[in-house]
């Protein structure tokens, strides 16, 4: 486009170095958009929540805001208990004590935060203000080292710990700043802009279908948009649903919405058979929704009418120093993850295995 309002759009948006970025966004949102069945209306329905009285609430913008503060301080609490971890308890018995005070204090926070920021998003907006003020009153203590009493390599590497863990908890008090009457404000103001960029993004999905459909060209998300598209008028989907007798699909915790919506054109309440592990979810780079997995586990927990859910968390293959540290690491880090979706070894104790080793790669 060579127009005004978009020569406006584009500078307010692409930044003093180049409309790079702003090309990037274009394409990422498209492919994302992919994965999603009717996606353009999908996506200016999503936009219309920001012209709604609530757009924070619409857009459950509060859970969104929940779920980052409670990452922010999960790292500040494994920082910092990092951090006083490099210390030695016998040479440093002062330093020591402080650095497990500041990491119980962290630990609390964080405690509170995942406790609290739970439930509908007014419940979680209100638990939100009151975390606020108690991360507010947080008072780390000070540390000041005894230059015999550490050596330099290990003080750089408590001080790295604990900046990484202090930029976590001043991540999190930001996030808790937030001015939520602004904020809904500020989306009702960017309706107009959105929209618009949803007509750019759509615009760049036309050219690009034009350009392979000259090539005579398809791409993977091509044929499953057609493949619902053909099961979306006619008598395809009804002849498919009575000619499979049962549909089995794998790695269930790998499909997306688009996938999900194909499956369900064709399958009947009573043939349909899924396996998965949201563990091995491995392909949220290309757009798989574990979250379908975990929603439609807990629902046929919960309605066995229709509906039967059985737990595969019987372990053949692996002995116990596989099974039992996995176990552990997935306690700590996935929600919900009890002794139905741990692994329950089958081997005995003569055949436990050699003892697991956890290699931790610094990524910085």
């Amino acid at each position: 486009e060579d127009t005004p309002e978009f020569k406006e759009f584009i500078l307010r948006y692409s930044g003093a170095k180049g409309d790079g970025g702003f090309k990037e966004n274009i394409l990422d949102t498209y492919r994302n958009l992919m994965s999603i069945p009717d996606y353009m209306e999908w996506a200016r329905s999503k936009a219309d929540l920001l012209n709604s009285d609530s757009p924070m609430i619409r857009l459950k913008a509060f859970s969104f805001l929940g779920d980052e503060v409670k990452g922010a301080l999960h790292t500040a609490a494994c920082c910092y208990r990092q951090a006083a971890m490099t210390l030695d308890p016998e040479r440093m018995p002062e330093n020591y004590r402080i650095a497990m005070e500041n990491a119980d204090s962290i630990d609390s926070l964080w405690n509170a935060a995942c406790e609290r920021l739970t439930g509908d998003e007014e419940t979680i907006k209100k638990a939100l203000t009151e975390l606020a003020g108690l991360t507010a009153s947080i008072k780390l203590k000070s540390q000041a080292f005894k230059k015999e009493g550490i050596e330099d390599e290990d003080k750089e590497a408590f001080e790295a710990k604990r900046k990484k863990g202090k930029a976590g908890i001043d991540t999190a008090r930001a996030l808790l700043e937030t001015d939520f009457e602004l904020a809904d404000r500020e989306m009702k103001e960017v309706y107009a802009d959105t929209l618009y960029y949803i007509g750019l993004v759509e615009e760049f999905a036309e050219t690009f279908r034009e350009m392979k459909a000259r090539e005579k060209a398809v791409d993977f998300d091509d044929i499953m948009h057609l493949a619902l598209d053909i099961l979306s008028t006619g008598n395809a989907a009804d002849e498919l649903r009575e000619k499979f007798d049962y549909i089995f699909s794998d790695e269930y915790q790998d499909s997306n919405y688009l996938q999900e919506v194909i499956v369900s054109r064709i399958a009947r309440e009573d043939n349909l058979f899924m396996v998965g592990d949201v563990k091995q979810c491995i392909y949220k780079f290309r757009l798989a929704e574990p979250e379908l997995f975990v929603d439609k586990a807990e629902r046929y927990r919960n309605d066995s009418r229709n509906s039967i859910l059985i737990s595969l968390n019987r372990n053949y293959r692996s002995k116990k120093n596989v099974t039992e540290p996995i176990n552990d690491v997935f306690s700590r880090v996935m929600e919900g993850y009890d002794s139905e979706a741990g692994l329950n070894c089958t081997a005995g104790d003569e055949h436990a295995g050699f003892p697991a080793r956890l290699h931790i790669i610094n990524r910085d």
